[in-house]
């Protein structure tokens, strides 16, 4: 195991598409506060560090899919997978090292946006938040790279064609976002709702409000809410602060992508020791 990991990680650090990954999630956030600020400068409004501090929850997973997909999907193309199988490295070791590294790339990914926050935000907004209150909810965040990363490496380790690996990732990872902000929408859906009708003056008069037929209750929005915190969407824009939520148990969430990991990766060294390699 120690070897597997030794050489997956020599691989990391030599890999052009981590370090790519690296600049894209600094510089994405780079720009996107420069951006805020010059928007703050113009229009003479306030804007703050925290609303974009955690937007690596939403775009690691996306950069994460991409290169789990290529580094996994070269395990296959290169005969590297083989090759370890031939020297007698059990299967379920070098699925653990993959999803190790994939991980951890993740990880990276994720502090490369946060650094870049810091870096820049802080001197062009300052910083409001307890530092105790960042560092538990960075370490949340974390926690969900890691839920992820056990999905990637099930789809990585159980398919040969690396194409068909980045496409089922990344289609994977956007699935979970557009499913994640459809249960949201609902749960924000308001309780009542009002209309304007013209008077007889021809002003517009606010009605009187009437129950919301798309409001949840009961046991229906107790599932919903199931949903939007252990469904990885959900979770990518509860961590975000994405749709103005930040109302999300740090703990729960960790417990849920305990679950995930433990469900995909079990499932997946189940599949993978019976993989037909040849």
């Amino acid at each position: 195991m120690r070897n597997l990991l030794s050489a997956n990680f020599s691989r990391l650090w030599k890999d052009k598409l981590f370090w790519i990954g690296i600049a894209v999630m600094a510089g994405f956030q780079a720009f996107e506060l420069i951006m805020l600020y010059l928007e703050s400068v113009q229009y003479q409004i306030s804007n703050n560090l925290e609303s974009v501090l955690y937007v690596y929850g939403v775009v690691a997973p996306i950069v994460m899919s991409v290169f789990c997909s290529m580094f996994l999907g070269t395990e296959y193309s290169d005969g590297t997978l083989r090759n370890k199988l031939v020297i007698g490295q059990k299967r379920s070791a070098i699925y653990l090292a993959n999803l190790a590294v994939c991980f951890v790339a993740g990880v990276l990914f994720s502090l490369a946006n946060f650094a870049a926050s810091l870096a820049v935000g802080i001197p062009m907004f300052g910083l409001k938040l307890p530092a105790m209150e960042i560092v538990s909810h960075v370490l949340v965040t974390l926690v969900m790279m890691l839920a992820f990363a056990a999905v990637f490496t099930l789809v990585g380790m159980l398919c040969h064609s690396k194409a068909f690996t980045v496409a089922a990732s990344i289609l994977l990872v956007f699935a979970f976002l557009l499913a994640g902000i459809a249960v949201k929408g609902r749960l924000q859906a308001p309780e009542t709702i009002s209309h304007y009708e013209m008077s007889i003056n021809g002003e517009f008069v606010e009605s009187e409000p009437e129950p919301n037929p798309k409001y949840l209750r009961g046991a229906k929005r107790k599932a919903y809410e199931f949903l939007d915190q252990f469904l990885l969407g959900g979770q990518m824009i509860v961590n975000s602060r994405m749709m103005g939520d930040g109302s999300g148990n740090d703990m729960l969430l960790a417990v849920y992508d305990m679950v995930w990991l433990a469900g995909t990766a079990g499932a997946g060294i189940l599949l993978f020791q019976k993989k037909d390699l040849k």
